[in-house]
């Protein structure tokens, strides 16, 4: 993964830090540019005969809040969608490749499955991407074949 500073003149190299520079998905704070959360996943084979498992690479979700100097582990998975609520953006959401959304409310100190308000299969559908609208309350997820969903993620309940 590479950032720039001066709209794309020059790069560097951020994701040397990462424990899996395989990164997937990007998000970045939408206050604050050097909150950046990256996904990692990789399928594990085998290349030039060596197995990926054997460089002990941990798919998950990172955190820099430093502009990509430096990187922690929030939570390990296989991560597909980041998403940043425009609002609140300490919440944030995420969903792995085994279908599952996660919630954190806090910046990624904490997770949750995210089922609040959501038909109980609709916590299990693949997801190929997601967003949250601009006021922040209601969340579009397209999934594998059965269309578009929309779940609201705060209101009058929350």
């Amino acid at each position: 993964m590479y950032r720039s500073a001066d709209g794309g003149v020059t790069w560097t190299d951020v994701s040397a830090e990462l424990a899996n520079p395989f990164v997937y998905v990007v998000a970045v704070h939408p206050t604050d540019p050097n909150t950046v959360y990256a996904g990692t996943q990789l399928f594990y084979g085998a290349e030039d005969f060596h197995t990926y498992e054997e460089q002990k690479l941990v798919d998950g979700i990172y955190k820099s809040e430093d502009a990509g100097r430096s990187w922690r582990l929030l939570r390990e998975g296989w991560v597909e969608n980041i998403v940043i609520d425009p609002v609140r953006p300490d919440s944030i959401y995420y969903n792995e490749h085994s279908e599952r959304i996660w919630h954190s409310p806090d910046g990624g100190r904490t997770w949750e499955l995210a089922t609040k308000g959501m038909v109980a299969w609709m916590a299990h559908l693949y997801v190929y991407h997601m967003v949250i609208d601009p006021t922040g309350t209601v969340m579009y997820a397209t999934s594998c074949g059965l269309g578009v969903y929309r779940n609201r993620v705060r209101g009058p309940e929350s």
